[in-house]
């Protein structure tokens, strides 16, 4: 009986080090509050593909998720989405809640085409080993120029690569602080920018072409960018 009890114990525990999560197969399934969703399979033409509740998570499994209408993932509080994977093609690759303040955390994600990579009015985004580019494109009444690969309230970014996207890398109401990180060839306002922030941005090991402060008169970030005066 003790034998017994202990393999039994033994494979629960094995099982949950595994990490099993809900299979994500197809549009409009909903990852519950504190849960794991795997996805196992390439998903294209939804509204929204997967929803992620507080705290919940999606592993892309080296799946992408493309052509959706909305967006790719929603995140209705805070959550991660975790590479390897491809974000494409969408409206939004991740969309946070616009009505409260929660963390999105990021990692391993290539988000190509979308007209924002990740947006979130209230959003604070813990971002790593990301590659965002090509993003921007029109979409409805959208200009391109204005519209940010990366938006959100702040940003907390490593190892980025933000690059070539038809509007600004990256635009943050409150803080950005990248490492080892590359934002080059955006073109914000249609004047290269490649982060605007209302607050100075902290860059470390990270090189960008050009910076935009939103106060009552936009102006350049002195000595944040290659190109700052």
């Amino acid at each position: 009986m003790r034998t017994a009890f202990f393999v039994t114990f033994a494979w629960v525990a094995i099982a949950a080090g595994r990490g099993y999560g809900l299979d994500i197969t197809d549009c409009g399934q909903v990852v519950p509050e504190g849960q794991v969703g795997v996805l196992q399979a390439d998903i294209a033409g939804c509204h929204v593909a997967v929803t992620l509740e507080d705290h919940a998570s999606l592993q892309l499994n080296d799946h992408s998720i493309t052509e959706c209408s909305i967006g790719a993932v929603q995140c209705l509080e805070s959550c991660t989405v975790t590479g390897p994977g491809t974000l494409a093609s969408s409206n939004y690759g991740i969309f946070g809640s616009y009505l409260h303040k929660h963390v999105v955390t990021a990692d391993g994600i290539v988000f190509h085409d979308n007209l924002e990579a990740l947006s979130g009015l209230y959003s604070k985004f813990v971002l790593s080993n990301l590659v965002v580019t090509g993003n921007g494109g029109p979409s409805g009444n959208y200009d391109p120029q204005h519209s940010p690969a990366i938006i959100g309230r702040s940003l907390l970014g490593t190892n980025l690569q933000v690059t070539d996207n038809h509007g600004p890398g990256t635009a943050m109401d409150r803080t950005t602080k990248l490492i080892d990180s590359v934002l080059t060839g955006n073109n914000g306002e249609g004047k290269g920018i490649d982060i605007e922030s209302r607050m100075r941005p902290r860059v470390t090991n990270t090189v960008c072409g050009h910076s935009l402060g939103f106060q009552r008169y936009p102006r350049p970030w002195r000595h944040t960018c290659a190109n700052d005066p």
